[in-house]
Parts: C-alpha cells; sequence; structure tokens
C-alpha cells in the first residue's frame, strides 16, 4: 500500500502517462511557441508558431532538450517559409 501512495503523491497523472514532480517542471522550463494564429498547412503544420501537429499534441509530454530541438526546427521552417 504503501508504494501506491508513493507514486500518489510523487507523481502527477497524465493521460497515457505517469510524470514525476522533476520532469513535470523540466517540461515546463520551455515555454509554448504557441501565437493563438492556429492554421494548418497541408503538412500538418501550424502556419502561427511552424510547430507539426505531432510537436502541438505531445509538447506537455516532452522534456526541455525535446522542447528546444522542436523550438529549433520551428525557427528553420519559418525561415523557409519566409523566403
Amino acid at each position: 500500500m504503501a508504494s501506491i501512495l508513493t507514486i500518489f503523491f510523487n507523481c502527477t497523472w497524465q493521460p497515457d502517462t505517469l510524470m514525476t514532480h522533476k520532469q513535470e517542471r523540466e517540461s515546463e522550463d520551455v515555454p509554448s511557441p504557441c501565437v493563438r494564429k492556429c492554421c494548418l498547412d497541408e503538412n500538418n503544420m501550424c502556419m502561427g508558431c511552424y510547430r507539426t501537429l505531432d510537436d502541438i499534441t505531445g509538447w506537455r509530454d516532452k522534456t526541455a532538450l525535446e522542447k528546444a530541438d522542436i523550438l529549433q526546427r520551428c525557427a528553420q521552417r519559418k525561415a523557409q517559409c519566409e523566403r
């Protein structure tokens, strides 16, 4: 019974995943690039923030490192679109 209580108090329930508080804090270190101009193109890329649909729907579960990676790809996509 103690192990169930430990899981309850040390983790936050997320759909399809359990995240420890440490993981939760790490994932919140990088703010969402959403600019509330959501419009997906034919490749399922948002024309507002340049994230893919997979990037958008999985943002909350990503680590800070994964989010930084996504932001780098967004910057590249934005640069390509502005040419």
